[in-house]
């Protein structure tokens, strides 16, 4: 009977399964693997803790927040900890699920975690923009060095040359140039992936614009 008890639950969060493992007054009582399903876990620990005053903790990563939002909106007093946190001892080299929940049980217990930064959903959906145009940038940065490696390949550039890929550039590269017929349609499958990599950029620029006005308390945070 866990009535009017305290049970720490540490969760070992994968794309599959959780590993769950609970400590009531220093002791693991019990330790358990489940689906990865927020309603599993959640009828799990009302199955076997009635009554008690749970409190629950996992790391940050891929999962994101999503787990921990059900939690609070059901009853449960959980936190997300960054893994850097969580103390390793030099004695333990082997990792396992079943002991990395385990060692968030006990660390939860004796309060040596803490919860990191939350976002709201909404500052969570704003972020969306900003990490979509990184990854898009980053794309066309790939794109115009592919561009440019095969125009070495080619020799239809110098060695150090400088230049930044720019419509007008690649549109002076194929016109200036004699190649064969797979390589011209090779190089204008690359010219036609970095243009639609920058008008995505475009794209998502006029959103972030709108955005910043709605999120105007961080508007210096969007000019940046």
């Amino acid at each position: 009977d866990y009535t009017g008890k305290t049970v720490f639950i540490g969760i070992d969060v994968h794309k599959r399964n959780y590993f769950v493992t609970a400590v009531v007054e220093g002791e693991m009582v019990k330790r358990d693997g489940m689906r990865a399903r927020p309603e599993k876990l959640l009828a799990y620990i009302r199955k076997f803790f009635p009554g008690a005053v749970i409190h629950s903790a996992y790391e940050a990563g891929f999962s994101g927040f999503g787990l921990h939002r059900y939690l609070l909106e059901n009853g449960i007093n959980n936190i997300v900890v960054h893994a850097a946190s969580i103390e390793v001892s030099s004695r333990d080299r082997v990792k396992t699920d079943k002991r990395d929940a385990t060692k968030i049980a006990h660390q939860l217990s004796s309060g040596r975690l803490r919860c990191v930064h939350v976002p709201t959903t909404q500052r969570e959906d704003y972020r969306e923009l900003t990490r979509l145009r990184d990854k898009v940038v980053k794309e066309r940065t790939r794109t115009a060095n592919a561009i440019k490696a095969k125009a070495h390949y080619y020799g239809l550039i110098d060695p150090d040359d400088s230049s930044l890929v720019s419509e007008k550039w690649i549109k002076r590269l194929l016109e200036s140039c004699s190649l064969s017929k797979n390589a011209r349609f090779y190089l204008e499958h690359l010219a036609e992936e970095w243009l639609r990599y920058r008008d995505k950029i475009n794209e998502i620029n006029e959103l972030i614009k709108s955005q910043a006005i709605e999120d105007s308390e961080i508007e210096a945070v969007y000019r940046s």
